[in-house]
């Protein structure tokens, strides 16, 4: 496989849990599909050219005002940097740490044993040590101001990684309704077979339609272009596993 095939595959794969434009999606497909001549038969090719006619690559202006992604929740980025500042063996970490819960728990966890702060004890009334078991800790050198100072970050940070726990399930669940289990895919599941993974990726953009409100009802996600994708696929190497997690 090119390199090239292999980034748009990447793209492919990394807009199953976004909210791409159909016709932006079927624009990676086409590009997909022309690095590896005669691989369309005809009626794919042209649903494909009906569909990407109003791709952003083919607007004039090139651009969309609708979000392209479910929302996601604030990271901990500021509180981490914060950290890193006040707490000696907490380093300064990428940006995307912040939106992973797993490395800000760690953080948390790491900054509390310097001030000898148990994970999930917060109170201010009731955890916090006092003069003498602070001086019992080793921490005599540190101020009743700055041990505070700590002890509220920590305390905010934990009420922070909560907050991304439930909005990052409630997007999970917003994405699963739209799309069944596509966006849990493995990526070495979706790309085992490039026809399967362009129906994937195409059938999953339309499910992540907004809904509309009309009177003649919603648009149903299986349309020409999907019909035609599926059509092409190969009974042998189709890998039909990984299309029957979109959604009915």
């Amino acid at each position: 496989m090119s390199a090239h095939s292999e980034r748009l595959l990447r793209e492919l794969y990394a807009s199953l849990g976004q909210r791409k434009r159909p016709e932006d999606v079927a624009q990676l497909i086409r590009d997909l599909f022309d690095a590896t001549p005669g691989s369309l038969d005809r009626r794919t090719r042209t649903a494909l050219e009906k569909a990407t006619r109003t791709s952003l690559r083919s607007l004039w202006h090139g651009y969309t005002s609708m979000l392209e992604d479910f929302a996601r929740p604030v990271g901990a980025q500021r509180q981490l940097a914060r950290a890193a500042a006040l707490f000696a063996t907490v380093t300064a970490l990428p940006e995307a740490a912040g939106d992973d819960p797993a490395q800000v728990e760690a953080v948390i966890r790491a900054a509390g044993e310097e001030i000898r702060k148990e994970y999930g004890h917060s109170d201010f009334l009731s955890d916090r040590l006092n003069r003498e078991q602070r001086a019992e800790a080793g921490l005599g050198e540190v101020s009743k101001r700055q041990y505070n100072k700590r002890f509220r970050l920590l305390r905010r940070m934990e009420a922070k990684l909560a907050r991304i726990l439930v909005e990052q399930h409630k997007r999970e669940i917003t994405v699963i309704g739209k799309s069944g289990l596509a966006s849990r895919l493995p990526y070495e599941e979706f790309t085992a077979d490039a026809g399967t993974a362009a129906f994937i990726a195409y059938l999953t953009a339309r499910a992540n339609l907004r809904s509309e409100f009309t009177v003649s009802g919603q648009q149903r996600p299986y349309d020409e272009v999907a019909d035609a994708l599926f059509r092409r696929l190969d009974a042998d190497t189709a890998t039909w596993g990984a299309a029957a997690t979109l959604a009915g």
